[in-house]
């Protein structure tokens, strides 16, 4: 297998801090950040630092590497994937220590550590360490500064089996070690091929009508979409709002959501979204300028609520202007503007719940999901998961286009699925950014029905303390059955 799959994550090319900030956590293990030091991460002399890139996990297949640009004569270094518990570290590193050619290590950590291959290998400055599980494999790799990536050595071991995160800490006796160019992600990073889809005579027809959902052209709204088929689509084209796409509007200022005409995707217009301190709308939690398919829908509509047992694909189109203000960094808060939202009534342990799925904007993209059973508190482990995804790319795209393409496996039991593939329309090609597989993709209740999930667009933000204003636009918004006719209806040649 080649290795590594997945681009660098992190350069740390930013200003100067005493922790890394972004998509890390604040400390790992026992073990305080490292920070940021002429646009490289650095340790501290005599101690010990460490971080758990971005709080979320990849899929059970993940790698991870970093470039050790300095290091001291006295320390020991850990590279981890797989881990679950960022306090007291468990799944796989490598370990080298001293950088004497007998101290490279390959190991199964956790409250009882063992050591599952040694290997001969020297790692000096400017060399780089990497390490990858895949299924019950479990391999260590070794770049010589300048050079090529080699495998050291393969264990096998089926302990930690499921999804966790990428990490590293250092120990330095003496001169504060330096690293640079950390790269992470899911072993399978290749979106699905996309090809201009068959045209059924429906799809030929539903082409015709672009932006009002199904009813421009007069078309019946199907119960359920056919095989490849697109059975939902808003391009703002004919307004924001109509029965068959967004029916309700949450905006709680005249400027809240407006159509647009001058920062477009495709065709003539698009939806931009505007919030500012203290825009609460209604009742409701936070700040917000939104739009809702609404989950009290007539029963001849249920077919745009979201149930157990499908397989969808959504796409959407999101601009970040250039004097984007994010209200928090990393993964610290919420800033969505692109939610699967769960039932309203379904009892008291839905109450006040974050939404099922959803895409976030602060300094970064990513994406929460907040699915399971609620009978339990949350995170509670085997019933539900309340979980951060960090992209492989998370860049904001400022000034530009972004495409998002989402596939949701919708299940009440572990057997869903959650991927996304982010298009920088700059760059021209789609790439798998995050997958979750093996997860309950829903809210429930134990015993209950799984009540019907809806969809909100636009911009749904904590409650501000300080004037932030945030603005953002949105576009080509498709629900099918196919990657392949999801893509090729959004965004047409």
């Amino acid at each position: 297998m080649a290795f590594p799959v997945n681009g660098v994550v992190d350069d740390f090319a930013r200003t100067n801090s005493s922790t890394l900030g972004g998509a890390w956590s604040s400390s790992f293990a026992t073990y305080s950040s490292h920070g940021i030091s002429s646009n490289q991460a650095v340790g501290t002399a005599s101690a010990s630092r460490g971080n758990c890139f971005s709080g979320s996990g990849f899929n059970a297949d993940q790698e991870a590497y970093i470039t050790c640009t300095t290091l001291g004569s006295t320390f020991t270094v850990y590279l981890f994937v797989r881990t679950h518990d960022i306090t007291d570290p468990d799944g796989y590193a490598i370990a080298f220590v001293n950088g004497t050619s007998d101290n490279f290590f390959l190991g199964k950590m956790g409250s009882d550590v063992q050591i599952i291959g040694t290997y001969s290998q020297q790692v000096q400055s400017g060399d780089s360490v990497g390490i990858s599980a895949s299924g019950s494999t479990i391999t260590a790799y070794y770049k010589a500064s300048g050079g090529s990536w080699t495998a050291l050595g393969s264990a096998g071991d089926t302990t930690f089996s499921g999804s966790g995160y990428a990490a590293w800490d250092d120990t330095s006796d003496g001169t504060a070690n330096v690293f640079d160019n950390f790269g992470a992600g899911n072993l399978s990073v290749t979106p699905p091929p996309v090809s201009t889809p068959i045209l059924t005579p429906f799809m030929a027809l539903l082409n015709v009508g672009r932006g009002n959902g199904l009813g421009g052209s007069g078309i019946p709204d199907p119960v359920t979409p056919s095989s490849g088929c697109v059975n939902w689509r808003c391009t703002f084209e004919d307004g924001l709002s109509t029965s068959n796409t967004w029916n309700q509007i949450q905006a709680p200022q005249s400027y809240s959501v407006q159509s647009n005409t001058t920062t477009v995707r495709t065709g003539a217009s698009s939806a931009r979204f505007e919030v500012r301190q203290g825009d609460v709308y209604s009742d409701y939690s936070g700040e917000r300028a939104e739009l809702a398919v609404s989950q009290y829908t007539s029963a001849s509509q249920d077919w745009i609520l979201e149930h157990a047992g499908t397989t969808m694909y959504y796409t959407v189109s999101v601009y970040i202007p250039t004097d984007w203000t994010p209200t928090y960094t990393g993964v610290g808060g919420f800033s969505i503007f692109l939610q699967e939202h769960g039932p309203n009534d379904a009892g008291p342990a839905h109450d006040g719940l974050s939404p099922a799925l959803c895409l976030n904007a602060s300094d970064i993209f990513y994406a929460t999901v907040t699915v399971g059973d609620w009978d339990y508190p949350y995170p509670t482990d085997g019933h539900n998961i309340y979980q951060n995804i960090t992209f492989s790319d998370p860049s904001l795209n400022k000034g530009n286009w972004t495409d998002f393409v989402l596939k949701v496996k919708h299940a009440n039991d572990y057997t869903g699925e959650f991927t996304i593939w982010k298009r920088n329309t700059s760059s021209g090609s789609f790439t798998q950014v995050a997958s979750l597989t093996n997860i309950p993709t829903m809210q429930y209740q134990t015993g209950s029905a799984v009540g019907p999930h809806y969809w909100k667009c636009g911009i749904y933000r904590d409650n501000q303390a300080t004037a932030i204003t945030n603005i953002l636009y949105e576009d080509c918004q498709t629900r099918g059955s196919s990657y392949d006719a999801c893509v090729a209806d959004a965004w047409p040649t």
